[in-house]
């Protein structure tokens, strides 16, 4: 038994070693496919002595030192499996020599690059031809092939290294696999097809069955365009002898190109190929076609799912997506922003005139007795026959008495009898019609004036509206041309980095917004939901970026879904915790007071706090409309000052009468620059430490304001600091009969660095004792603070 605890013992040390050099290597299910695959396609034979997939694709894929020894090890023992020893040494020497020049030419460098590494392949292989040359004596034919095998290897490890990697290349480059790419894929297909030509199970051969299947699984997701060339490759690759391989690709290119023609159904598509190939076997019977290695792919075909969406995209993306910006991309983007930008001046110079027009006219500008005593004189003094002597003789005295009589009957009515009426009645025959005339058309005259004021109000709305029109589009004008910048190449390198490290990536996105920040979306084809990605995702944007990039909070969004999206962005210097306490006027249903607490895209901290006119559910509906129209625009990228600016127009626009007061501070989260709006409000505490400043700002409330745009104030904030924003209920309270020198006695009475705590106490010492509270009452207050890292 003691024995036997030791030894398990030892199985276990032994174990545990293992697992630790395993993790040391950081291998992977991919890693261990590549290797594989290197290793099956050195032994596809070309011309029938050429071996060059297995090097090229080796010296192409630049992998880390452990993948390199798989790979060599696959690459020396399929070929010994094969029973081919001499060429297993060979393509060994070949990638040892490989290995021993780069170390000695390019010792500082981690990628030479594509056509530079290609001349150091094909260096060595020709290096190597040479000297088995000369040690075995053979003839010169052997020095052609030799020559030929090089050429041959320096292509194929530029077009592999096109198609497998996508990230770190140069214009050059891009342009290069754009038109690569795709032969790459049937390339490696075919010498895959090669390398496992030859082996059989049972009476059928493995290498046919591959080629029909990988053929109808391609042309599925990529088309008849595509499924004729690989059908092409395909035909030549699985040809036994010079004579039949041009016959046999044609047969395998249309059948490639009719099953891509019925790829919406894959019944249909397999049943085509099947019809195909006994087609070929009727009308060719030299052909070395069979039916049973036609029927076997087409039913493995529908059987096999298909492959998921995300990697076809994937796959294409790698390929053919167009890089950095054509020339005609740009001048569409040019022309499109010069025409925004005409349409925003446009829109400028329409509101600066209607502006204009409005500034000249006044409700109040046309004479208020005037026009009523023309009317009265009209309908009632016309037809009297003492006219000529009240309007000709006496006419300073009569309009006098007139107009002090509308004065009166304005203030007092018709009820009472004045002295204007009395000192009309000693000169008028028909006093008592002239006062009920005049009653009328005051009353008329109050209305229309009324209604004018209604309409001036109206029309001096559309001006403003005007305006904002042309700042959104001015906004879009320069961000369309300017502001935005997208990083290509940097985006590539994303893919390519977290593809090695075995994500499926989608694509990546790259932007610097006008702030010159960084901002990044990545798609993923599938999320396993455990989230962790995050660290790993967040640490390769950050290399390759050069600046700290965090995720979004809350993502992950698509968690344990089939598509899962990733936003990053530059990580902020300073966080915000924000506090509220509130209470509700006695005998109220609701609080008229509302607030908000939102993040914009751009990296800014934004809190809102509105008050409604009076009380209860009026006073909320005012306040909540004005905090949801606000939130609405911002999310919509709508800048601050012309948010409130919208807010003021809708308020105003649904009822003159009424208003919303709105307090605003915008915390940048990388800077601590704050901006201030008060559109009404009460003063807001900036608090740090002993020390505290007041931020004023005379503006008038939402719906009344009507003085062009919002000022604002700007201050620094910094690491410990608290922002106060309270409405005029609390306001007035704690400055009741103190002044505002008790709001410092407030914040100085207890030091506490919690912002909830310091609400809540500043709306305890408000309210006191009193349980009779006559206004709504809320307390918002954020504290900034700096972030580690």
């Amino acid at each position: 038994m003691k024995g036997t605890s030791v030894y398990s013992r030892g199985i276990a040390v032994t174990g545990k070693k293992m697992t630790e050099v395993w993790n040391r290597l950081n291998l992977t299910s991919r890693k261990l496919f590549v290797s594989a695959f290197c290793g099956i396609i050195s032994h596809g034979t070309v011309l029938g002595v050429l071996r060059p997939f297995g090097i090229s694709f080796y010296a192409a894929l630049s992998e880390g030192t452990a993948v390199k020894v798989l790979m060599a090890v696959f690459i020396f023992l399929w070929n010994v499996v094969r029973g081919d020893l001499y060429e297993s040494l060979r393509q060994i020497a070949i990638i040892l020599l490989y290995e021993w020049i780069g170390k000695i030419f390019f010792r500082d460098e981690k990628n030479p690059g594509y056509f530079r590494n290609s001349l150091l392949i094909s260096a060595a292989t020709v290096i190597t031809g040479i000297f088995l040359f000369i040690i075995t004596g053979q003839i010169l034919e052997s020095l052609i092939i030799t020559v030929i095998e090089t050429v041959i290897v320096y292509i194929l490890t530029v077009v592999f290294s096109a198609t497998v990697h996508d990230g770190e290349l140069t214009q050059q480059g891009r342009d290069m696999r754009k038109h690569t790419g795709y032969l790459g894929i049937l390339v490696l297909g075919s010498a895959f097809i090669l390398g496992i030509s030859g082996i059989g199970v049972a009476w059928f051969r493995i290498d046919r069955i591959i080629a029909g299947l990988g053929l109808l699984m391609l042309t599925r997701h990529l088309g008849p365009g595509f499924g004729a060339c690989a059908g092409c490759m395909a035909g030549l690759a699985l040809s036994d002898s010079n004579d039949s391989f041009i016959s046999l690709a044609g047969a395998y290119s249309i059948a490639g190109m009719a099953t891509g023609m019925f790829r919406g159904s894959k019944f249909t598509a397999g049943s085509t190929f099947i019809l195909l190939q006994f087609i070929f076997l009727i009308l060719y019977p030299d052909l070395p076609l069979y039916f049973a290695e036609a029927v076997i792919p087409a039913v493995l075909f529908m059987i096999v799912p298909d492959l998921r969406v995300g990697k076809v995209l994937s796959i294409k993306s790698r390929i053919d997506e167009p890089e950095g910006e054509s020339e005609i991309t740009g001048r569409i983007r040019r022309y499109a922003a010069e025409k925004i930008c005409s349409m925003s001046k446009a829109f400028y110079r329409l509101a600066h005139t209607m502006e204009r027009q409005l500034q000249d006219y006044s409700f109040d500008g046309d004479d208020f007795c005037g026009s009523i005593i023309d009317q009265l004189t009209q309908k009632i003094c016309s037809s009297c026959n003492k006219a000529s002597v009240c309007w000709e003789m006496k006419l300073y005295y009569t309009y006098r008495v007139m107009c002090d009589l509308i004065d009166s009957i304005q203030s007092e009515g018709t009820g009472t009898v004045g002295e204007a009426e009395k000192e009309l009645a000693f000169f008028c025959v028909k006093s008592g019609p002239v006062i009920d005339a005049l009653s009328r058309m005051i009353e008329i005259k109050r209305v229309d004036r009324l209604w004018q004021k209604i309409l001036y109000e109206s029309r001096s709305i559309i001006p403003e509206q005007i305006y904002c029109v042309s700042e959104i589009l001015t906004g879009i004008s320069a961000e369309v041309v300017n502001k935005i910048k997208f990083f290509s190449e940097e985006e590539k390198n994303i893919e390519g980095l977290l593809r090695k490290s075995d994500f499926p990536v989608m694509k990546a996105e790259v932007k610097r917004d006008e702030n010159g920040r960084f901002h990044a979306e990545i798609w993923f084809d599938r999320c396993k939901g455990h989230k962790l990605c995050r660290k790993l995702i967040e640490d390769t944007v950050t290399k390759v970026l050069g600046v700290n990039m965090v995720m979004d909070e809350g993502d992950c969004k698509n968690c344990g879904r089939e598509l899962c999206i990733v936003s990053l962005r530059e990580k902020e210097a300073l966080g915000v915790i924000t506090g509220i306490s509130r209470l509700k006027k006695s005998k109220a249903n609701v609080s008229g007071d509302s607030f908000s607490f939102l993040k914009t895209d751009n990296g800014k901290y934004v809190v809102a706090l509105s008050d409604g006119m009076g009380s209860g559910r009026e006073a909320n509906k005012l306040s909540e409309t004005a905090i949801g129209l606000f939130e609405q625009l911002l999310n919509c990228g709508v800048s601050i000052r012309l948010s409130l600016n919208l807010v003021n127009m809708l308020i105003s626009a649904r009822n003159s009468e009424k208003y919303a007061t709105m307090d605003v501070a915008s915390i940048d989260l990388y800077t601590g620059e704050t901006e201030f709006f008060k559109m009404g409000a009460v003063p807001s505490l900036v608090v740090s430490g002993n020390s505290m400043d007041y931020i004023r700002i005379d503006n008038l409330p939402a719906g009344f304001h009507r003085e062009g745009s919002v000022q604002c104030e700007r201050r620094k904030i910094t690491d410990g600091e608290f922002i106060i924003m309270m409405t005029d209920g609390v306001y007035e309270k704690l400055s009741e009969g103190f002044g505002e020198k008790f709001l410092d006695r407030v914040i100085s009475t207890k030091n506490m660095l919690n912002p909830q705590e310091m609400a809540d106490s500043l709306l305890k010492k408000a309210c006191g004792d009193d349980e009779n509270i006559d206004d709504d009452m809320t307390v918002l207050v954020a504290k900034v603070w700096r972030k580690t890292g």
